[in-house]
């Protein structure tokens, strides 16, 4: 059994802690989540990147995993802002630069937005110089997939986004209408996975949590909070 604090705020997303898992060990696709959390819009998504970036410390590597539309660069370009505190900032993707780079953000280490997915030959990840660099900045690196397994960073959060399939939007309670709707608008419930490999992320993904309940009880965007049993 998987010990640990549960909730499941109803509204806008829930999301939930699952206990302990040995640190360092990297994620495996039926391994259960850390932290795993439903958002049903853009904004909530958003939300969520903004708790995330309540705490920047150096060496902060996010490995961003999910398809093309997933929320990946949703999620970089809110967190990002949220940092800043500045919900207009421009942010733009790297998707041809590989990475661009946020170095003015006073007393804290700067922010390297990484996209890989471009990433055709082994030289090319080189001229990154990824095992200088990361241990100095804030990384949210999409496509990290390009990196060798050698190379990987041994401390570093792993988020995987999710569209929802059509039967699960209906136990979440949408209606058809609302479903339609959001096909017409292009935009779906999204789930992200949180996996905390090495030292730190447990806790960082604990206050995370935190922060999701706080915004819960308060009634922000999340609505009602709903308790459920870890045994259900």
């Amino acid at each position: 059994e998987r010990g640990g604090g549960a909730f499941q705020p109803v509204g806008t997303f829930f999301s939930y802690l699952l206990g302990d898992k040995i640190i360092g060990e990297d994620p495996f696709p039926d391994q259960e989540a850390d932290l795993e959390i439903i958002a049903m819009n853009e904004d909530a998504l958003s939300q969520i990147a903004a708790d995330f970036a309540l705490i920047l410390e150096p060496g902060d590597t996010y490995y961003l995993k999910g398809e093309v539309g997933a929320g990946k660069t949703v999620f970089s370009r809110a967190f990002i802002r949220a940092a800043y505190e500045d919900e207009y900032m421009p942010v733009t993707s790297p998707t041809f630069t590989l990475v661009n780079v946020y170095d003015d953000l006073i007393e804290y280490p700067p922010i390297h937005h990484y996209d890989l997915y471009r990433i055709q030959k082994t030289e090319e990840m080189f001229r990154l110089e990824l095992g200088t660099i990361l241990p100095k900045v804030v990384s949210l690196i999409e496509w990290p997939d390009r990196i060798n397994k050698m190379e990987r960073a041994s401390r570093r959060c792993e988020l995987i986004f999710e569209i929802l399939q059509l039967d699960e939007m209906k136990e979440l309670g949408l209606t058809s209408q609302e479903i339609e709707s959001m096909k017409e608008e292009h935009t779906f419930p999204r789930r992200i996975k949180a996996y905390g490999i090495g030292e730190g992320w447990m806790e960082r993904l604990e206050k995370v949590a935190q922060a999701l309940g706080k915004r819960a009880n308060a009634g922000d965007i999340l609505g009602e909070e709903k308790k459920i049993d870890k045994n259900d």
